[in-house]
């Protein structure tokens, strides 16, 4: 497999639904049910959803740090391959 690195692309088209066709992604984490919200104020509720969210994105953070650390060992892999 000789392919030169300008032939190597990382192309990703999401199928919408959150999951991958192939097994390439990361499966979807099932997020706890959690059901405080009707105890909560407005602006609490606000907060939670905010804290939710950026604990969500650095989930993703650290999923792209992994993949930044492995894909350069891959293409190692490929080009002596």
């Amino acid at each position: 497999m000789d392919s030169s690195p300008s032939d190597l692309t990382l192309d990703y088209t999401p199928n919408g639904n959150g999951t991958a066709s192939a097994g390439g992604g990361y499966p979807k984490q099932a997020s706890p049910v959690v059901d405080h919200h009707h105890h909560l104020s407005a602006e609490q509720a606000t907060t939670q959803k905010l804290q939710e969210f950026l604990a969500r994105l650095d989930d993703e953070r650290l999923k792209i740090d992994a993949f930044k650390r492995e894909l350069p060992l891959c293409m190692q892999l490929l080009n002596q391959g």
